[in-house]
């Protein structure tokens, strides 16, 4: 099978498990290389998850696209998408064999579609654009069928393109890298040519229109295409210096590094800030923020305005039956990395309504069901978590955190523009004993607020009624 590398170079593989779930149905899980692994000391039984699934009864294979080599090994592939499902044919369904999985891949399987479940299944990286594309309308579902129309489901999240048209996006992407790559080739040898002639000083006779690659060589030789290839040279250049000798630099100009990752941060955080506010305009589920907050957990931790730590994500707090039924989850178990006092935060949609649409009395809104329901459900974690705390500490084996007064942290909604609404909500949280609400449009306020008070020559004074930060004396435990 052909790999993105050197024929003589021998890359190691993972493990491969197939399990049978039902008569039909098989799950596939695999286990990456310790090669493959982030860091030495990890066990790569840790990062085993689950690649694809084969349903032979319902003629349907479908793969979960992940990361195998790099810094995010085992990981979800796209930010988005999650699932490709591919409908198979009779003889494609019946062709399947547990002990034979790669002859599978190799015999079902678009073109476009990585084969081998060493370097991640999804797409080929040739044809990512396709995936931007899904994911720009939030799409984390793809449904390739056999026949049919191509369709868009905004509700569910969950795109369907026929085997047919996916083969001419392809082509099409084909065709035009193809185009690209002769244009490229053209352009190269052209420019080479009049190098040669520049460097060499000779002009050759005969060549009434000058150098018939005059016109490339003049765009070529622009002075702002020169400078963007200077100052990619010269920021290669520095991060090299910076890396070969960061010690020494901190040590004699440490004011130079300072202002170097400053820079950075502000860039970085910028971009965050757009992601934040693209993903506030599109109707993504809990998953997607939990993602973000995975990737970033800064956002978090800038909600609570105390040093605080994560100790686990879906972090169970207790309320098992002895039917093994009834389990609580929580979303993030945070502690207080001072004090140790624990707090658990669940995340909701920005989406999710936090006022009735209809008024109570004149000027009054009561709290939206939804919102209620979020609120009861995070006091009902608390209460679970301490009433097995002393049994989580010890099975944890988790000596520092602390249950003197856990809090719940609430994120979930926009802010509201209406002033007797606003009235109404604020009322509402005030009141809110042991569970804090944070809206996204907060959280978002936040980020804003940081990128503001790094950006230089800018007034650190925080105006009256702006959003809370991590500088606000209300802390929420």
């Amino acid at each position: 099978m052909a790999r993105p590398f050197p024929s003589d170079t021998i890359m190691p593989e993972g493990n491969l498990d197939i399990q049978s779930i039902s008569e039909s149905v098989y799950w596939g899980y695999f286990t990456p290389p310790n090669e493959a692994l982030p860091h030495e000391g990890y066990d790569r039984k840790d990062f085993k998850r689950r690649i694809f699934e084969v349903d032979v009864e319902k003629k349907s294979l479908t793969i979960f696209p992940f990361q195998v080599w790099g810094l995010r090994c085992m990981q979800p592939k796209y930010y988005v998408l999650e699932s490709i499902r591919l409908d198979l044919k009779d003889i494609e369904a019946a062709y399947f064999k547990a002990d034979n999985v790669e002859a599978f891949f190799n015999s079902i399987l678009p073109g476009a579609f990585v084969e081998d479940h060493n370097y991640g299944l999804g797409f080929k990286k040739g044809y990512r654009s396709i995936v931007s594309m899904l994911e720009h309308f939030g799409m984390d579902q793809l449904h390739i069928t056999l026949t049919g129309k191509m369709s868009l489901d905004p509700t569910n999240n969950k795109a369907v393109i026929s085997r047919q048209d996916l083969h001419k996006m392809t082509k099409a992407i084909d065709n035009l890298t193809s185009r690209t790559q002769r244009i490229s080739l053209k352009l190269k040898k052209e420019l080479v040519g009049d190098l040669f002639f520049d460097l060499l000083d000779y002009e050759p006779l005969g060549m009434d229109n000058g150098r018939s690659t005059a016109a490339i060589t003049k765009f070529i030789k622009d002075k702002s295409i020169r400078k963007a290839n200077d100052d990619k040279e010269e920021r290669t250049n520095a991060v090299k210096i910076i890396k070969e000798q960061g010690r020494q630099i901190a040590s004699e100009n440490p004011e130079v590094l300072v202002k170097l990752r400053q820079d950075i941060e502000l860039v970085t955080l910028e971009e965050l800030i757009a992601r934040f506010e693209d993903m506030m305009n599109k109707k993504l589920g809990e998953n997607h923020w939990q993602k973000l907050l995975n990737q970033n957990p800064f956002i978090l931790n800038m909600a609570f305005g105390v040093p605080v730590i994560s100790v686990e994500e879906q972090a169970s707090v207790g309320g098992t039956k002895f039917s093994g039924t009834g389990g609580k989850i929580a979303d993030y178990l945070m502690q207080n990395s001072v004090s140790g006092n624990a707090a658990l935060v669940e995340i909701k949609t920005p989406s999710l309504k936090l006022l009735s649409a209809q008024e109570y009395r004149v000027g009054v809104f009561a709290p939206a069901p939804e919102i209620s329901a979020a609120v009861n459900q995070l006091l009902d974690q608390i209460y679970v978590f301490q009433k097995n705390f002393n049994h989580l500490k010890v099975d944890s084996r988790n000596n520092t955190i602390e249950s003197f007064a856990v809090r719940g942290i609430l994120i979930a909604g926009r802010s509201l523009s209406n002033s007797d609404e606003h009235k109404s909500f604020e009322m509402f949280r005030g009141n809110s004993k042991n569970v804090q609400i944070i809206t996204f449009d907060e959280l978002l306020g936040n980020l804003k607020a940081l990128h503001k008070f790094l950006s230089p020559g800018i007034d650190k004074v925080k105006p009256f009624g702006s959003v809370p930060t991590i500088e606000d004396p209300d802390l929420p435990f």
